[in-house]
């Protein structure tokens, strides 16, 4: 791929069609299709190369993010834009209107947004106080609000009391988000189980993933209808108790080397 002369990439996103990328001096550079603005550079016209996203005078990104047919960045004063299409209200501006331009989504007063995400037309937006945004089509309850509604500015998801999130995800019809204890939520379409609660029921409001035991998770992702976790294993209890035998350190390195488990069950060929 041909970058703009002395140009460096911080981070990436893609959509169902078109790819997006923050340079490390805040800019937002998109290629690929663009029948609905999504590129955000005032055209329709697709590019098989790197164009510059018309972000107002002064904004400068931090990430990105791709739907279906349109895009997100946040910014590093905590605001967001969007830009594509809004047939469903996932520009987050209060309309339904496509832009081929990015709009400044219309956040709560005072909130600022440290992470974003896109589903298929649902966006979704974590808070500097660990709450979840989300707003857009609502079919299924991919939007957590505990109802089945088109939301076409943020919303608040329902979660647990006392819950707070440091990361989010979006699938085709359904939201994942991981929290500060290393439990992960979900909640939306569950015909494939994307879920992860041990039913093909959906819900419009977040439900417990089940992780396996002493599993805490710190990252997710989501895509069409499955979801994942990056997570690492606790030690269990009984792994403290005194009689636990400790083999030595080269031990270990020549039982990683082949991908054998730990004492306290970590299998290091699959992290």
């Amino acid at each position: 791929m041909s970058l703009p002369a002395y140009t460096r990439i911080r981070a990436v996103g893609a959509g169902s069609f078109h790819s997006l990328a923050v340079t490390t001096g805040g800019h937002v550079l998109a290629w690929g299709s663009n029948n609905l603005g999504q590129l955000g550079n005032a055209t329709t016209t697709g590019s098989a190369a790197p164009v510059f996203v018309h972000l107002p005078a002064g904004v400068h990104a931090v990430a990105v993010a791709g739907g279906d047919d349109y895009s997100l960045a946040v910014t590093s004063d905590g605001r967001v834009f969007a830009w594509g299409f809004n047939g469903e209200g996932q520009l987050g501006n209060g309309t339904t209107t496509t832009s081929i331009v990015p709009v400044q989504v219309h956040l709560p007063a005072g909130t600022r947004v440290t992470a974003i995400a896109a589903g298929g037309d649902d966006s979704l937006a974590v808070t500097s106080d660990g709450r979840a945004l989300a707003w857009g089509i609502n079919d299924t309850g991919q939007l957590g609000d505990g109802s089945t509604t088109d939301r076409s500015v943020p919303v608040l998801v329902h979660l647990p009391a006392g819950t707070r999130v440091t990361g989010i995800a979006g699938g085709d019809f359904h939201s994942v988000a991981v929290t500060t204890d290393g439990r992960v939520l979900a909640w939306g379409f569950n015909d494939e189980g994307q879920l992860g609660n041990g039913t093909a029921t959906s819900s419009s409001v977040p439900v417990p993933v089940d992780l396996p035991a002493f599993t805490r998770a710190f990252a997710v992702a989501a895509r069409g209808n499955f979801s994942l976790a990056l997570a690492r294993r606790a030690c269990p209890p009984a792994a403290l108790s005194a009689s636990v035998a400790y083999p030595d350190v080269e031990a270990n390195a020549a039982a990683d080397a082949g991908g054998a488990t730990h004492p306290f069950g970590m299998n290091l060929s699959s992290i």
